[in-house]
C-alpha cells in the first residue's frame, strides 16, 4: 500500500507558495517607479486634468494619491503644485518626486513634500536610501545631484570639469545604498566630441568608472548593500544588462532578442529588469541562480490572466516586485510578489523525494549535487572568475597605444593605483586611476580643453 502522507505534506506546502506568489493589477494608467521593504509601491498616475499625471502610493490593495505641497487633493482638481510622480522610496517611508513643472519634491518628515532647501530645482529623484539621502539629476546644468533635508550638492563628472564649461547637464546619479555608495552615468567633460556616456559610481566624493561590455554606452541603474551594481551596457553589436561587482562586469544575457537593461537588484542577488524575446517583444524578467527568467512564463498565463509584464522596474528583499505591462491596449503598474528562495526550494526538495531520480535541473540538485550554495556569493565568485581572466595591464597599454601616448609605468598595480601617462601629443604628463583608463574616455585634458575651446570659438565665429 502506498503511503500518501508525502503527497499530502507537498500538496499543502504547494498551496502555500501559491499563496504567496501574487499579481495585482493596480489600475489603468498607472505606472510603477519603485518599491519599499514594506511593500509600498510608488508611481504615476495619468488623471482627466490639465495637469495630467499625479503620484501614488499603493499598499494592501489600496491605491492612494500623493499631497501637494500645500496638503491632500483629489485626483481632478488644477493644482499646479500636486506631487506629479513619486520615483523614489526607502525603507523608512521617505520620499522624492515631482511637482507641479518638473520641480523636485521630498518628503522626508512630516505631513507635506518640502524642497525649501533645494531652491526649486527642476529634475528627478531617482534613489533615496534609508539614511534619507536622495540622488537624481538637475536638468539645469549642474547634472547627477545628491539631495539631504539640509541642502544639496553636484557630483563630479568624468574629468573633473564643470559641466558649466559645456553647459549642459552631463550626468545622472541613479541609484545609492546604505552606505552611501552612488551609481550611475557621466559623460566625459569633452562630450561635445560626440562621445557617450559611462556607467560610473561615486564614493567618498570621488567618481569611478565601471566600462562597457565592449561597445560605447553604459548606465548603472542600482546598487545593493552588498555593493552589486546592475545597468545596461553596449556590447559591440548589442546592448545588455550587466552586473558588476569589485572591478569585474558581467554581462546578464538576454531573453532571446538583441536587447535587454536591469534597473534594480535587491540584497538577495536577484536582479529585475526587461528583455526582448525572440519575438522582438519586451518581457519584465528576474535573474536569479545565474539564469534570466521571463517573468511572464514563470507567473503562467492563468495568473496573469491576459497581461503582458513589460518590465520590472524594482525588487525588495520580500521577493515583492514593481512591474508595469499591459492588456488589449490598457497599461498598469503590476505589484508581484514571487515565493521566498527557502519556500521554493523546499517544494522543490519535496518534489524530487516523490519523484526518485527525477531530480535534474531542479533546485535542490543544486546544492545536493553541484555544492552551490548562496546566489549571492556564487555571483561574487563568477565575477572573481572573471577579473582573473583579463589582462588589465594589456588592456591599459591597448588603450594609451590608441591614443598615441605612452604609460610610463611596467605592470598592473590594481584599479585605484595612479599610472604614469604621457600625452604623445603635446607632452603633457599625469597620473589616472587604472579605473578610468579602462573606461576609454580619460585622456589627455590639456588637448581635450583645446578641443572644446577651438568648437566653441568656430561656433561663436558662425
Amino acid at each position: 500500500m502506498i503511503c500518501l502522507l508525502p503527497f499530502f505534506l507537498l500538496l499543502c506546502l504547494g498551496s502555500k507558495i501559491l499563496a504567496q506568489t501574487q499579481f495585482q493589477v493596480i489600475g489603468s494608467e498607472t505606472y510603477a517607479s519603485a518599491i519599499n521593504s514594506s511593500g509600498i509601491l510608488v508611481g504615476s498616475l495619468n488623471t482627466s486634468s490639465y495637469w495630467g499625471a499625479r503620484g501614488f502610493f499603493y499598499s494592501n490593495g489600496t491605491l492612494s494619491v500623493a499631497p501637494t505641497r500645500y496638503g491632500y487633493g483629489d485626483y481632478n482638481n488644477n493644482d499646479p503644485s500636486w506631487t506629479k510622480s513619486v520615483t523614489a522610496i526607502n525603507n523608512n517611508g521617505q520620499w522624492g518626486g515631482i511637482y507641479g513643472t518638473e520641480i523636485l519634491a521630498f518628503q522626508f518628515s512630516g505631513t507635506y513634500p518640502t524642497n525649501a532647501s533645494h531652491g526649486g530645482e527642476r529634475g528627478r529623484v531617482n534613489a533615496i536610501n534609508d539614511s534619507g539621502t536622495a540622488v537624481g539629476h538637475n536638468n539645469q546644468l549642474s547634472g547627477a545631484r545628491i539631495w539631504t533635508q539640509t541642502g544639496s550638492s553636484s557630483l563630479p563628472l568624468l574629468g573633473g570639469m564643470s559641466p558649466s564649461v559645456i553647459g549642459r547637464s552631463m550626468s545622472s546619479a541613479n541609484g545609492i545604498n546604505n552606505s552611501g555608495l552612488i551609481v550611475g552615468d557621466s559623460e566625459p567633460y569633452y562630450t561635445s566630441l560626440g562621445l557617450p556616456r559611462k556607467a560610473v559610481y561615486w564614493q567618498s566624493g570621488s567618481i569611478y568608472t565601471i566600462g562597457t561590455l565592449g561597445g560605447e554606452y553604459s548606465s548603472a541603474r542600482a546598487v545593493n548593500n552588498n555593493n552589486l551594481i546592475v545597468g545596461t551596457a553596449d556590447t559591440l553589436t548589442e546592448r545588455h544588462a550587466f552586473s558588476y561587482f569589485n572591478g569585474s562586469l558581467l554581462d546578464l544575457g538576454t531573453l532571446g532578442g538583441n536587447e535587454s537593461a536591469a534597473f534594480d537588484v535587491n540584497d538577495n542577488g536577484w536582479v529585475v529588469g526587461k528583455s526582448k524575446t525572440l519575438l522582438g517583444d519586451w518581457a519584465g524578467f528576474v535573474y536569479k541562480d545565474n539564469i534570466m527568467y521571463d517573468l511572464n512564463s514563470w507567473l503562467g498565463p492563468s495568473l496573469r490572466d491576459g497581461w503582458t509584464i513589460n518590465e520590472a522596474v524594482a525588487i525588495n528583499e520580500n521577493g515583492q516586485i514593481a512591474a508595469n505591462g499591459t492588456k488589449s491596449g490598457i497599461s498598469s503598474a503590476l505589484f508581484i510578489t514571487i515565493p521566498e528562495p527557502s519556500s521554493l526550494s523546499l517544494l522543490l526538495a519535496g518534489g524530487a523525494l516523490l519523484m526518485a531520480g527525477r531530480r535534474r535541473g531542479l533546485y535542490p540538485q543544486n546544492f545536493l549535487d553541484k555544492g552551490q550554495w548562496c546566489k549571492s556569493c556564487d555571483l561574487r565568485k563568477r565575477h572573481a572568475e572573471n577579473r582573473k581572466k583579463r589582462d588589465y595591464f594589456g588592456e591599459v597599454r591597448r588603450f594609451v597605444e590608441k591614443k598615441g601616448g605612452k604609460c610610463l609605468d611596467r605592470s598592473w598595480k590594481g584599479w585605484s593605483h595612479k599610472y604614469r601617462l604621457r600625452c604623445g601629443k603635446c607632452g603633457w604628463e599625469w597620473k589616472a586611476p587604472g579605473s578610468s583608463l579602462l573606461s576609454q574616455g580619460n585622456w589627455c585634458k590639456p588637448c581635450a580643453v583645446r578641443a572644446v575651446w577651438r568648437q566653441r570659438k568656430a561656433k561663436t565665429k558662425r
